[in-house]
């Protein structure tokens, strides 16, 4: 199983602003969605199934790739349509500095 997006490769994510959240990511070659919950300062990321959550995304692995490269946002690949997003949009907006890639 590929696990580009496994906790050893978001090391990088800086939680700018305090801010709780819990986002599950779908990618389109994986089963289950990406995991990741913001609270405090601790950071949990993982595979699986969360029925709490304030964002649900769906974007491609070469998409995510992007955002992790800091050649791609959130917010961009939200308003071109290479992502889907529900829930909470005041939080979506925020993805940006929340985990802030580049």
């Amino acid at each position: 199983m590929d696990d580009r997006y496994n906790k050893s490769h978001c090391a990088d994510l800086t939680a700018k602003k305090a801010i709780d959240n819990a986002d599950k990511f779908m990618f389109a070659d994986k089963k289950k969605p990406l995991f990741i919950e913001v609270k405090d300062e601790d950071l949990t990321i993982r595979y699986g199934q969360e029925e709490n959550i304030d964002i649900y995304a769906k974007l491609t692995p070469e998409v995510m790739d992007g955002v992790i490269a800091g050649r791609m946002t959130f917010q961009r690949a939200f308003m071109t349509g290479e992502m889907t997003a529900k829930g909470n949009f005041k939080i979506l907006r925020m993805l940006d500095t929340v985990f802030n890639f580049a």
